[in-house]
């Protein structure tokens, strides 16, 4: 084994100095960092200050006096915990179990005496820290058991142009790539997870992931990405309950759960006496969600569905849920489950908001019909042999694992002999005899609710043979047409590419059209000045041109001086080319005279010819003269430069130097 010590436990404590209100950036806190055993720091900073410090130091423990404090709000709040590293344990410092208990009373019970004067910030969040490192307060259960995944593009995808579409496909295509790897590492680790995906031509827009299983649990098998195509980000769940310290019970009644499941999904619970308990829907609930809504009102027994085969969703929804899954022998109809929904709002005063509730209640009573009779039978039977109807919820949620009727109700007796029942004898003779005209009363009502139903049944089997009559009509014609239709559309999509080829097209020849006849106009005016002596032809000085116009002594127009580059400068001086240059690029005249005895001028006005002439000012040729005329004088100036003065001058710094050597040397001697 190594000899290297273990890493020291950091524990982080905070208290609250100033609130912001609902600007976190104008939140400032006190924070107290304890390392091993000893206090190391007690400093204040920003909101910024205290999740650097977390993630720099990533303390086992983060402490809080009251949780709430450190945003003001459960929105705030919810924003705090998300930069909070995952791997950092709350302590709530105050907290005993259900009861809350103030700092100071807790530091008593720890022994710490604080006397009487007022804890500041500062000595608060080091009390917190310390109180927090001996033990004290109650760990936050802050993030649940999931982790959200969010895939999707990383560009728009509008880019213009006729490639647009292509680019589009391109980006849905790396989307679909990616949830695709996604879904096979979860698989393979045996996580696991619902995906709710937009699909779009070509790919993928978007996928969002529910995993369930702590974040850590993610690490190597997932990563963020944010690149130029797909961005994924993962994010913990934070808990809707986390700041409720009570604890929950959950009631006792078993239910039979109908699912409609989908971006908005419909849930009806009732329970096994038929009765309604909650009807709701919602979009985007992951199915952690819907389990813990669940589980809120009772004890799932039956997951029940109006589909066949069932979906996915309904059986991993069960699976979670410990319960067994109902699948009709086919698919309801959209009429049955309309008329299994009436029934059951008008006997019990409940609506429907939307298809997914009433998908999700036919469902639920559906399931509930087939074992309806047994859960007569058993609550009739109890009440015949004189039991105790209460307590029946368990023996009925057997019933629906299809046990025996038999077996449950010996279960029955022997449970209430063991509580000391009085004996099945005289609980039989004081048992009351239903009265006769209360069994009439009885069977008018089921008989009055039969014939509800069956006119219900009627009205709707009218409308579906008006429906079916009119889909045959519609099928006879739409087989009749078929052919000549298909054909019809076959030719009207190629003539529609036609045309909208041609318009194109004839767009791009039009726009053609008009460049040239805008040059052409240009042209004929630059051609009649030329003849009347107001403009002369130049050659341009570019590549291909210089090729075509090879003459030593040329003048040249140049577009552009950065075009001229030392090879070009070199031929230049070579050919003893005269350069006339753009009036954006004047600057330039006087560096080509004195510094290359290049003649160069500028042009007032300028006509582009095509590709390799111009037209100019014929007054350049002027400034050009002027320009050869300085060049020479420079050039002269040059060879006048050492005159007889010089020589002079040079012969007297010879004499100089050489008596200074003589005297040197005759001195030399004499030493």
């Amino acid at each position: 084994m190594g000899s290297g010590k273990l890493p020291e436990r950091v524990v982080i404590g905070v208290d609250i100095v100033k609130s912001g209100g609902s600007d976190l950036s104008q939140y400032l806190y006190s924070i107290a960092m304890i390392r091993g055993t000893s206090v190391t720091s007690v400093d204040e900073g920003s909101l910024g200050r205290l999740i650097r410090l977390l993630w720099d130091n990533r303390p086992s423990v983060l402490a809080v006096d009251n949780i709430l404090e450190l945003g003001g709000t459960r929105r705030n709040l919810g924003k705090i915990l998300k930069l909070i590293p995952p791997d950092t344990e709350i302590i709530q410092v105050t907290l005993d179990g259900k009861r809350t208990a103030a700092l100071k009373e807790v530091a008593t019970k720890a022994g710490i005496s604080l006397g009487r004067e007022k804890l500041d910030s500062r000595r608060s969040a080091a009390l917190i820290a310390v109180l927090a490192a001996l033990g004290y307060g109650e760990s936050l259960n802050i993030f649940e058991r999931k982790v959200k995944i969010n895939v999707y593009m990383g560009r728009s995808g509008n880019a213009g142009g006729s490639r647009s579409s292509k680019y589009k496909r391109n980006l849905r295509g790396a989307v679909a790539r990616v949830v695709k790897k996604i879904r096979e590492d979860l698989e393979r680790a045996g996580i696991d997870y619902d995906v709710t995906i937009r699909r779009s031509r070509g790919g993928m827009e978007k996928a969002s992931f529910i995993v369930y299983a702590p974040r850590e649990e993610l690490y190597g098998i997932v990563k963020k990405a944010k690149g130029r195509d797909v961005i994924v980000k993962i994010r913990p769940v934070i808990r809707k309950d986390f700041l409720t310290f009570e604890e929950v019970t959950k009631p006792r009644r078993y239910l039979i759960v109908g699912f409609d499941p989908g971006t908005k999904v419909g849930i009806a619970l009732i329970d096994l006496d038929g009765k309604p308990v909650l009807i709701t829907s919602g979009k985007n609930l992951d199915r952690g969600s819907i389990a813990t809504l669940i589980s809120k009102e009772g004890i799932p027994a039956i997951v029940a569905t109006d589909k066949s085969p069932v979906p996915d969703m309904v059986k991993k929804l069960a699976s979670m849920l410990n319960a067994q899954v109902y699948v009709p022998p086919r698919s309801l109809s959209t009429a049955e489950k309309e008329l299994i929904v009436a029934d059951f709002m008008a006997k019990h005063g409940v609506q429907v908001r939307n298809t997914h509730e009433r998908d999700a209640l036919s469902a639920a009573i559906k399931a509930f019909r087939i074992y309806e009779e047994k859960l007569r039978k058993l609550a009739s039977k109890v009440k015949e042999m004189g039991l105790p109807a209460a307590g029946l919820q368990h023996y009925k949620a057997r019933l629906l694992s299809d046990e025996p009727l038999s077996s449950i109700i010996e279960d029955i007796i022997n449970d209430a002999v063991k509580e000391g029942v009085k004996p099945l004898k005289e609980r039989v003779r004081v048992a009351e005899t239903p009265k006769p005209d209360e069994v009439v009363k009885d069977l008018r009502k089921k008989i009055d609710e039969l014939v509800r139903e069956r006119d219900l049944y009627r009205v709707r089997v009218k409308e579906l043979e008006r429906e079916l009559d009119e889909m045959k009509n519609k099928v006879a014609e739409i087989q009749s047409s078929l052919t000549q239709e298909v054909l019809r559309d076959r030719k009207v999509t190629e003539l529609t590419q036609r045309v909208s080829n041609l318009e194109a097209y004839v767009n791009k020849l039009k726009a053609e059209n008009e460049t040239l006849k805008k040059l052409h106009s240009e042209v004929v005016k630059a051609v009649e000045r030329v003849i009347s002596g107001e403009l002369v032809i130049v050659p341009s000085l570019t590549g291909r041109c210089t090729l075509k116009y090879v003459k030593e002594g040329m003048t040249w127009f140049v577009d552009d001086v950065s075009l001229l580059s030392p090879s070009l400068l070199r031929n230049t001086i070579k050919w003893k080319y005269s350069l006339i240059l753009h009036p954006k690029d004047s600057r330039y005249v006087a560096e080509l005279i004195t510094k290359y005895l290049i003649p160069a001028a500028v042009a007032k006005e300028v006509w582009v010819i095509g590709d390799c002439i111009r037209a100019v000012n014929g007054s350049v040729y002027e400034e050009l003269g002027r320009a050869k005329a300085k060049i020479d004088e420079i050039k002269e100036a040059s060879e006048r430069r050492f005159t007889l003065a010089d020589l002079e001058n040079l012969l007297k710094e010879y004499r100089n130097s050489r008596t200074r050597l003589v005297s040197a040397q005759t001195q030399g001697c004499e030493d």
